[in-house]
């Protein structure tokens, strides 16, 4: 039986907020940390219905799409479940300079700019939400200990995998919708 060799997740967040990217195996990621993976620019046109919207790159240009290494993440999933690693990158073109659709350099720059015009620093925090759906999903009271009972693992499993990720949840709780935590 052959042995599951562990892959990292190169992520990016694209114009539409997917987080897309490719695996690369563990141990042939500190080859990757300087030059990346290559991506299609015209594939931040990639719209949440499938499509390509018109786009000013076509289909030759590509960024590459470099880890930062202070993104990094290890998160045991549970037993039988392969650790998820996963790092997000910046997208540099070929030449190497910042690509000016990559939304995490818009992020800082408009962060340093932000600071030198007003002196102010952001501080900002999600609030994730999500849906689980299925045919025997339980329905409770939208924002009660019952619907906040009905999944108790999960919830603890969710703050457990965040943690161990770096983050500090301030909560977990039912949301308004049938399975929307």
């Amino acid at each position: 039986m052959a042995t599951s060799e562990e892959l990292i997740f190169l992520a990016w967040n694209d114009l539409v907020g997917i987080t897309r990217g490719r695996g690369v195996p563990l141990k042939a990621y500190g080859g990757r940390k300087k030059t990346g993976i290559n991506w299609a620019m015209a594939g931040h046109a990639l719209t949440p219905f499938e499509d390509i919207a018109d786009n000013p790159w076509g289909p030759m240009e590509e960024a590459h799409m470099t880890p930062a290494p202070e993104s990094q993440v290890r998160v045991e999933l549970g037993e039988g479940q392969p650790p998820l690693h996963l790092v997000m990158c910046d997208g540099l073109t070929t030449d190497g300079e910042v690509w000016d659709s990559c939304p995490r350099s818009f992020l800082k720059a408009a962060l340093v700019d932000l600071r030198r015009e007003t002196g102010l620093c952001l501080y900002a925090s999600p609030e994730l939400e999500f849906q689980l759906i299925g045919p025997n999903l339980p329905t409770a009271t939208p924002f009660s200990l019952e619907a906040f009972r009905l999944l108790p693992e999960l919830g603890t499993r969710i703050v457990a995998a965040l943690r161990e990720a770096g983050t500090e949840p301030e909560t977990f709780e039912p949301e308004f919708g049938v399975g929307q935590l």
